[in-house]
């Protein structure tokens, strides 16, 4: 059981971390209005831009950044009542994934690999959002244009990422591939350039986010003090609260990661 009355955490470092993360945020959109207004001398981001995909690589970039900060500053708002111990990691774990996505598309030194992977991650978003319509169009009494008109965006997102493949000059079966995050996370540059601390802990904290999001009680256990007040059949009846210093590993590692992606991304659009 949990407890019925939420804890206040101690958030040790964590609104210094907050501040870092807004001063990031900052020079990236510092960097993207002198992007934008083509105040910028040559850089990384021009010379992808002007390639088929390129332009797409960057607004995807720029949103997965975006919906890794919303999310980790959507776990304050949640907590200011007191936190709970399954919430706040169901919002760590998007946080810290859109930050990883982010960051790897960027990351690679070669123009190319960076639109690939850009046109990986639109490809499986494409895969996802069909698989989201072939059951939608499922349900009786809609007309045929009805389910035309929806199966048609995904045609056209699938014809026009076929064209950028082929513009970068990579075949279809590599921007189609699928995208093991665990397997990926491993080889970022920043992941093994980082002490093993950091690298083991880094990826630990993924399995458990995913954990937490998928309800395994592990995770619930790992994060979390509990109290056993009493024996039943099958388990106990106890009350698990929050353990402070897991929360805040998990939100300073998922940080870590919107920091490492913020200024990958400015630094590919700053000359």
């Amino acid at each position: 059981m949990n407890d019925d009355n939420p804890e206040a955490l101690d958030l040790g470092n964590l609104p210094q971390i907050n501040q870092v993360l807004d001063q990031r945020m900052h020079q990236l959109q510092r960097a993207e209005e002198h992007h934008h207004g083509r105040t910028a001398q040559f850089s990384d981001r021009l010379f992808d831009e002007a390639k088929p995909a390129g332009n797409r690589t960057y607004i995807l970039a720029n949103q997965l950044i975006e919906v890794a900060v919303e999310n980790y500053h959507a776990v304050f708002a949640l907590i200011q009542k007191g936190a709970t111990p399954w919430a706040p990691y169901n919002l760590i774990r998007p946080a810290f994934e859109a930050a990883f996505y982010a960051l790897w598309i960027l990351e690679p030194q070669d123009s190319v690999q960076r639109l690939l992977r850009g046109l990986r991650v639109a490809v499986e978003d494409n895969r996802q959002s069909e698989n989201w319509i072939r059951e939608l169009i499922k349900i009786p009494n809609l007309t045929e244009d009805q389910r035309q008109s929806m199966q048609s965006p995904i045609s056209r997102s699938s014809t026009s990422f076929r064209r950028d493949a082929e513009g970068i000059g990579v075949k279809w079966a590599q921007a189609s591939q699928r995208i093991t995050l665990i397997d990926e996370l491993r080889k970022l540059r920043h992941i093994k350039e980082a002490e093993p601390l950091v690298q083991h802990s880094t990826i630990a904290a993924w399995r458990q986010l995913s954990g937490f999001q998928h309800g395994h009680g592990y995770a619930v256990m790992s994060g979390s003090d509990h109290t056993v007040r009493t024996k039943i059949p099958g388990g106990v009846v106890a009350v698990i609260t929050v353990n402070d210093q897991q929360f805040g590993l998990s939100m300073q590692i998922a940080a870590l990661l919107q920091i490492w992606a913020i200024d990958t991304y400015t630094a590919r659009t700053t000359p």
